[in-house]
């Protein structure tokens, strides 16, 4: 299985994307949000808030200030894992119409809460054993596997670490991981990962993307509940993903694990069109949208202005009131989730969607997908990322 066609045409090619670093630190916080919300997760600080000041404004390229350099190392490994999933996955995004990202062990799950069937994956944190980290579906109904890394050190360690990533994409590969009929339904098996240099290095930044030729597959098992209710599972897990990330974690919690704890039933009931958990949170109602702001600060000791180095980052994070309403209801008074009535509410959103229906044959080298309906842009100044269920982070750094 070689390049997916899109990433083919242009692996001979000297390619510069121009890549919207705000929007990159948005998907950062959408994919690491985790649909069961458990209170001690990097994705609860905003990786635009956190990343804005890293990067070095007086570069003609990504890179990061020269105040990095001395940070503890700790704290530099966790910006290349976080960079190297947001601008990886925002490319792929782009290049391959890729509608939505599931992350491996929280699709995996889904699919076992959902079929009560355990599945035979190895489910190691670290090193070869280690699955790849998320599961991508385009718009044509194919399926990525893709495996992130990240580093500052050089183009030589990105190279490296994307060939440590091998062995972790293929362990869903292997035999008994995945039913013949879901594999079908994979078009790629990727590993991308980012280098972005210091402000003391001459390099210039990498994204680098590879699909290692791997043999072919014996029959696996075909107890998954089939390529539809897999499929289902990929965009489910993101839709947890993307209420958690701006900020109704309860209601993702509830929904993804399928039960409420004992008085959270209120939280996430809606009355004159919020829940108490929007509330609390700040969130307000203009016709079909809820909507909070959120500001932070961010020191730019670039600025020739003593007074204005110190500048505010406005955040907006919305969704659709009947999309959270509609989910909301599916919450039982004891606490249980309706499947069957989750599952027709979902399937109502998607039917009003651009279709995503799973394939069980290969993309053939030039045939079209549809464009994929994320929504990644920057106007005036304002960074937006939107999902295909409108679901909305917007971010905008004050010029003043």
């Amino acid at each position: 299985m070689g390049l997916p066609p899109q990433l083919l045409a242009l692996a001979g090619k000297k390619l510069t994307w121009n890549a919207n670093e705000n929007n990159a630190f948005s998907l950062v916080a959408m994919v690491t949000s985790p649909p069961m919300y458990v209170g001690f997760s990097l994705a609860d600080t905003w990786a635009h808030q956190r990343y804005f000041a890293a990067v070095d404004p007086l570069a003609s390229h990504l890179s990061l200030r020269h105040e990095w350099i001395d940070l503890d190392p700790h704290q530099k490994t966790i910006l290349a894992d976080d960079w190297g999933m947001g601008f990886p996955l925002l490319y792929l995004m782009e290049a391959l119409e890729i509608v939505h990202f599931a992350p491996t062990e929280y699709w995996i799950k889904s699919i076992e809460l959902a079929t009560g069937i355990k599945l035979a994956f190895k489910k190691e944190k670290q090193g070869p054993p280690k699955l790849p980290d998320f599961v991508g579906l385009d718009t044509a109904g194919r399926y990525h596997a893709i495996e992130c890394k990240g580093t500052q050190k050089s183009r030589t360690a990105l190279s490296s670490a994307i060939r440590r990533g091998i062995p972790q994409v293929e362990n869903m590969r292997a035999h008994g991981a995945l039913p013949p009929a879901l594999h079908a339904c994979f078009d790629s098996w990727l590993v991308a990962g980012l280098y972005v240099p210091t402000a003391n290095k001459k390099s210039r930044p990498l994204l680098q993307i590879a699909d290692p030729d791997f043999s072919s597959l014996t029959d696996l098992i075909d107890r998954a509940g089939g390529v539809r209710a897999v499929s289902k599972s990929i965009v489910f897990t993101a839709l947890c993903q993307q209420l958690a990330a701006v900020g109704l974690r309860r209601l993702a919690s509830i929904l993804f694990s399928g039960k409420a704890q004992q008085g959270e039933v209120e939280l996430v009931r809606t009355d004159a069109g919020l829940s108490e958990e929007a509330r609390r949170l700040g969130f307000q109602r203009h016709a079909d949208i809820l909507v909070v702001d959120r500001d932070s600060q961010v020191f730019d000791p670039e600025r020739p202005n003593i007074r204005a180095r110190i500048r505010k980052v406005k955040s907006s994070f919305s969704a659709p009131a009947s999309l959270v309403e509609s989910l909301s209801e599916t919450v039982q008074d004891n606490g249980i989730v309706n499947r069957q009535e989750l599952d027709r509410v979902l399937g109502s959103l998607l039917n009003a969607l651009p279709s995503v229906e799973p394939r069980s044959t290969p993309v053939q080298d030039g045939e079209d997908r549809p464009p994929t309906p994320w929504l990644s842009r920057d106007e005036n100044g304002r960074s937006k990322l939107r999902s295909q269920f409108g679901i909305e982070i917007e971010t905008t750094l004050e010029t003043e």
